[in-house]
């Protein structure tokens, strides 16, 4: 069966960058594929940069009301041609490699379920740093998938620490998977997207291929106005409905490593929600009235008297510190500290 690959590209006012994500994909040495852009209600140019590449028969553009990144990929997925075998993701300030489609496809000899390409962080054309896998490159049946990958696939440990990238961006996956997960993910999510579709993806793949060849890359741009590095109001709400549904879909497993990372990633998910805090531009009343919720958090305080964070670094103790200590002038004063410190560099 030849492949046929449905590339989503969601967008909302990325005419900085757009012309370059599109090309890349225009530009694939592999042909077989569609190129759907969704709009999602930009103000900007995007919409104009979209319209001039209607004349190009493989590009499909979407336009809808603003409703978020994730309303964006259901539209991207409702509209992928009847032929369409696999999707790959790409943001619109992102842009792959000429060599892409064609490598990851061809060095697969066992019809994959999720092919993984090498991700780099794009600085500038002179500062690029490779992502660095904690597994190896290689082919995993379902039998390797649970002995090697399942074991640190969501949590190794520390905060944010995986096995495996588990974004959905820098992966070929099956349509199948894709279309079988993402109504499970709530439109109103605006943290954690990713997670919450690609785990039950990663728990039901059959199979995995890892490539990591230079010559196939996904560049992943860092930029200073990324939306990762501001305040997010919804943080709080979008992560307890991430670790809602994922909870559920792991418990199911019965796979007690699994519980453990699900677990311990809650602890470190509430950990980056103090430190979104940090970054609220309303009063401080407010953001301390927010560590009191924190503080009282059930699952929090539940999965703390179960599990170790050893492997968390000095500064993410302390902020668990902050937000566990009962003596709420300490916890106050542990806040102030910490934002007139500027201890933390934005880096998650």
């Amino acid at each position: 069966m030849e492949i046929f690959v449905s590339v989503i590209i969601p967008i909302y006012n990325m005419e900085k960058y757009l012309d370059e994500c599109i090309k890349s994909v225009l530009n694939q040495t592999y042909k077989n594929f569609e190129i759907l852009l969704v709009d999602d209600g930009s103000i900007d140019n995007s919409k104009k940069i979209c319209e001039n590449y209607a004349s190009y028969s493989c590009v499909k553009t979407i336009y809808k009301k603003n409703g978020g990144l994730v309303s964006a990929w259901k539209k991207g997925v409702e509209a992928c041609d009847e032929k369409s075998t696999h999707i790959l993701f790409i943001d619109p300030d992102d842009f792959i490699s000429k060599n892409y489609l064609k490598e990851l496809i061809e060095s697969d000899k066992n019809n994959s379920d999720i092919l993984i390409s090498k991700i780099c962080k794009y600085y500038s054309k002179n500062e690029i740093k490779a992502f660095d896998f904690k597994i190896k490159s290689g082919f995993y049946n379902k039998e390797s998938i649970k002995n090697s990958i399942l074991p640190c696939l969501i949590n190794n440990g520390g905060l944010l620490d995986r096995g495996i990238s588990i974004t959905r961006w820098g992966k070929l996956i099956k349509k199948n998977l894709v279309v079988g997960y993402m109504n499970i993910v709530d439109n109103n999510i605006t943290f954690g997207e990713d997670f919450n579709l690609m785990i039950p993806i990663f728990l039901n793949a059959n199979s995995i291929y890892i490539h990591e060849v230079n010559e196939t890359v996904y560049f992943y741009r860092i930029r200073k106005d990324s939306m990762l590095r501001g305040y997010d109001k919804n943080m709080f709400s979008s992560i307890k409905r991430v670790y809602k549904s994922l909870l559920s879909v792991i418990q199911k497993t019965k796979n007690p490593s699994l519980i453990k990372q699900i677990s311990i990633d809650y602890i470190g998910a509430m950990i980056l929600c103090y430190k979104n805090n940090l970054y609220n531009p309303q009063a401080n009343q407010a953001a301390i009235n927010f560590i009191d919720i924190l503080h009282n958090d059930n699952k929090l305080q539940g999965y703390r008297s179960k599990y170790s964070v050893k492997g968390f670094n000095l500064i993410d103790k302390f902020i668990l510190f902050s937000i566990e200590c009962n003596n709420s002038k300490l916890r106050m004063l542990n806040f102030y500290l910490l934002k007139k410190l500027s201890l933390l560099k934005r880096s998650w």
